[in-house]
């Protein structure tokens, strides 16, 4: 899936740190293939914390969610 950025502005320092965050949590909490409920809840979240959505936090859901999906992450109740 492809997600149109438009004219998005560039970055903030602080919306790159939260992006790299973001993607650090994800690769914690997959490490090991699986993904815990509670793990999920941290993701979302660290994508809600600052009251929106951007297309990059999305991006990275999405992959992670693709991930899930192709059952190289196993989602655990």
């Amino acid at each position: 899936m492809q997600i149109d950025q438009g004219n998005t502005p560039p970055l903030t320092p602080a919306e790159v740190a939260s992006l790299e965050e973001l993607a650090a949590l994800i690769e914690r909490a997959t490490r090991d293939g699986r993904l815990s409920r509670r793990e999920w809840e941290e993701i979302r979240a660290k994508v809600r914390e600052d009251g929106r959505v951007s297309p990059q936090e999305l991006e990275l859901t999405n992959q992670l969610m693709d991930q899930v999906n192709q059952g190289l992450i196993v989602l655990e109740d």
